[in-house]
């Protein structure tokens, strides 16, 4: 048990305004600026200062809102091209095996136009290792975000009428609609970086019209999820593919183009 020892001549008392911290047998005063500071008392107490309140929470944002910042202002940067080409050939992967059993029943000469979504990724995924290798294709990106923008919200908006429909958000279809919606974001902060001329924004339009003719003129869309969508599923797509190409033209660039 403590016992207070008595007082001497040579005692002090302690200093009224400051803070008493007792360990074992040890007394250790601080005064109050002192216990203002991080840690103090920490060695002598054995215990530590509590770290503020959302501390942890603000440490992390305050990382990632630069880092999106950059991001933003040029995601061609090779510390954002490499994670994102890894993502999207993974997701080019798993996209042609969702599409197998299609291009099995499809005729050789019309798989190009079948799988749509991964088609998109791996076009995307060839623009960011051609970026890496120094090789910037105008034409490439220009068709590469655009059919990501274009089949990423096409997704969404085909999944999300199955749901309205009374579809049951099941596990792969709540993943399909978050990654096509990844899609969609890159594509658009990727796109806002290439500076294209007429006669990119001429071609990528027409392949994405070329892709809405076979997709519901050839009967080469994708499977759908529910009976009755082909009619929203194709006046999306159209819908898309004009706005993509009025975008592209609003923004043509005649000078600096490369294809």
């Amino acid at each position: 048990m403590w016992r207070k020892p008595a007082a001497s001549g040579g005692d002090r008392k302690p200093e009224a305004g400051k803070n008493q911290i007792r360990s074992g047998r040890a007394a250790v005063f601080l005064t109050e600026k002192d216990c203002r500071k991080p840690g103090a008392g920490k060695d002598a107490a054995g215990i530590g200062a509590p770290a503020p309140r959302g501390g942890v929470q603000t440490a992390f944002a305050a990382t990632l809102w630069p880092l999106w910042r950059e991001f933003w202002r040029d995601p061609w940067q090779a510390r954002f091209v490499r994670p994102l080409l890894i993502i999207n050939l993974l997701g080019s992967v798993y996209g042609f095996y969702w599409y197998h059993e299609q291009l099995a029943a499809t005729p050789f000469y019309a798989w190009l136009f079948v799988p749509d979504s991964p088609l998109a990724t791996t076009l995307f995924a060839l623009a960011l290792a051609g970026s890496l290798a120094g090789f910037k294709s105008t034409l490439l990106r220009a068709v590469a975000c655009t059919a990501s923008i274009k089949y990423g919200l096409w997704a969404v908006v085909v999944i999300s009428q199955f749901w309205w429909l009374g579809g049951q958000p099941a596990p792969t279809e709540s993943m399909l609609w978050f990654s096509h919606l990844g899609m969609a974001a890159q594509g658009f902060v990727y796109l806002r970086r290439v500076r294209w001329g007429a006669p990119v924004a001429l071609f990528t339009g027409g392949w994405m019209f070329l892709n809405d003719a076979l997709d519901y003129g050839a009967g080469l869309h994708p499977y759908l999820f529910a009976a009755g969508q082909e009619t929203a599923a194709a006046i999306t797509a159209a819908v898309l593919s004009g706005l993509l190409f009025a975008c592209l033209w609003s923004r043509c660039r005649s000078a600096g183009e490369r294809y």
